[in-house]
């Protein structure tokens, strides 16, 4: 499974994070020139984030191994700016022949509010509805609005998926405001 998640600005398709998998685990990079940010879940249930090649110290303890979720493990939580500054040093979008699933989430949702937040984890297919439904309860209230959430069937954890839930708070905030 190879899933890339890309926003369009100024006429041109940008990548924002891609999701991938391997024999080793599931990984999530944030596709940013200058972050060089990912988070990695392996098979045994290590969970690194690393910035710039240098793990980053995480709060999260050791996870189960892959195999044995049966309801969901977080991989990463991440917003993502939209303002010129960020997206000048976002990734122009290229053709990936490796691609299983492409989303694109219009500049029209980035509207009054400049940001856009982003969960991602590694689910049991068994729990995949409930998922849906618990995303939809947690995210769309008064606080949040629910964007869009995705699931990708991984090719080597066959009992499992990823889950990406976008959302955005409610309300006025630009990058600028937060200063």
């Amino acid at each position: 499974m190879r899933a890339l998640v890309c926003t369009d600005y100024k006429d041109a398709l940008y990548k924002l994070v891609c999701a991938h998998e391997t024999p080793n685990g599931v990984y999530l990079a944030v596709c940013h020139t200058t972050a060089d940010l990912h988070a990695s879940y392996h098979t045994d249930g290590t969970h690194h984030l690393k910035h710039k090649g240098k793990r980053v110290p995480m709060v999260l303890p050791q996870g189960p191994p892959i195999d044995s979720i049966d309801t969901r493990q977080q991989i990463m939580g991440h917003t993502t700016i939209y303002s010129d500054s960020t997206m000048a040093h976002a990734s122009p979008m290229k053709r990936d022949n490796r691609l299983t699933a492409l989303v694109l989430l219009s500049h029209v949702l980035f509207q009054n509010i400049s940001a856009m937040s982003l969960n991602s984890y590694i689910l049991h297919r068994d729990i995949e509805s409930q998922f849906l439904q618990d995303a939809y309860a947690d995210y769309q209230n008064e606080s949040f609005d629910l964007v869009a959430v995705n699931t990708f069937t991984l090719d080597n954890f066959k009992k499992h998926k990823v889950g990406l839930i976008f959302y955005r708070g409610q309300g006025q905030w630009t990058p600028e405001s937060a200063t």
